[in-house]
């Protein structure tokens, strides 16, 4: 029979109105980099600004209230080249890496990491001159994971093309789209490449442009959805 499970990485499009669209751009300035969490369900008459209310409202078409989760959420309006990277648990890592005692929160991965369930992009603004897709490999969660291997498990270099289909390696490249939502597991290795086609080139010259905005922006929100609780420092 067929599988009703949904695909690993989902793409939606036309997600949000101008209207919605435009708050949230405004919002997202003010929130920048700095990260924050919000829990689902939302309380009745909480206090909760347009990002948080935003999300909830697209979390709620995709998954229902049915669990309690957690959703941390910041946001980007360059176009930046950003290394390929995967989301984690960053201070309790950096806790128990100096720690002696074992972990005291389950659901974590079989490298020791905890990862959100679910990794997001909504792209809001996507300027006219801007080609930074978002890459993600959903088989992936380390840099090291990409690299060639031997019959012994040793590494022998970094993947090409042809390599990764041979090994396959699995990478996705979601063209950047304003009102675009996407959704990759959390666990997953993702990178946002400037130029596009960097990993193509032996080197960069020349300093990156940022302005103006309506060619060179890249304005979005990134969120991912936690069970149990919210990542350490966050809130």
């Amino acid at each position: 029979g067929f599988s009703t499970s949904p695909p690993a990485i989902q793409v939606f499009d036309n997600v949000l109105d101008e209207t919605t669209t435009a708050t949230l751009r405004v919002a997202a300035k003010a929130v920048g980099l700095g990260h924050r969490a919000f829990v689902r369900p939302l309380k009745p008459g909480g206090a909760y600004n347009p990002i948080e209310r935003a999300l909830d409202n697209i979390l709620q078409e995709m998954d229902g209230n049915r669990d309690i989760t957690y959703v941390e959420y910041w946001a980007r309006q360059e176009w930046r080249s950003i290394e390929a990277h995967a989301d984690v648990d960053e201070f309790r890592a950096k806790e128990e890496d100096a720690s002696s005692e074992a972990p005291d929160i389950a659901a974590l991965g079989p490298d020791g990491y905890r990862y959100p369930k679910f990794g997001h992009v909504l792209y809001l603004q996507v300027g006219s001159e801007v080609r930074g897709p978002t890459c993600v490999w959903p088989h992936r969660r380390s840099g090291g994971e990409l690299r060639k291997k031997d019959s012994n498990g040793n590494n022998k270099g970094v993947q090409t093309c042809e390599s990764s289909q041979d090994d396959e390696i699995e990478l996705l490249i979601v063209p950047a789209r304003g009102g675009r939502l996407l959704r990759f597991p959390g666990s997953a290795l993702h990178a946002v490449p400037r130029p596009h086609n960097l990993w193509f080139l032996p080197f960069v010259m020349g300093s990156a442009v940022y302005e103006p905005e309506e060619e060179w922006g890249r304005s979005v929100i990134l969120f991912n959805i936690w069970e149990n609780e919210a990542p350490k420092g966050v809130s």
